[in-house]
């Protein structure tokens, strides 16, 4: 959803490649990886919600850089 190849993340996190496929197959990890990865994520712009009583939690994904030039590019003037 970012755009990013498991090696770029992999380099970016400071974990192996094998480490973030594993991660993406839903296996569970080790907590410094997982939080490894998430810093690195969290570095480009993805927020980690926390689960609560009223909600399972998730990630906000950051804007889309190009979502508002196309936007714009609709709008009728």
């Amino acid at each position: 959803m970012l755009g990013i190849t498991q090696e770029e993340l992999a380099e970016e996190s400071g974990v192996g490649r094998a480490s973030i496929n594993r991660l993406e197959r839903g296996m569970e990890g080790k907590t410094r990886t997982r939080d490894a990865v998430q810093r690195a994520l969290e570095a480009r712009g993805v927020r980690f919600i926390g689960a609560s009583k009223d909600s399972a939690g998730g990630v906000l994904l950051p804007p889309d850089p190009a979502r508002p030039a196309a936007l714009e590019a609709t709008r009728p003037d």
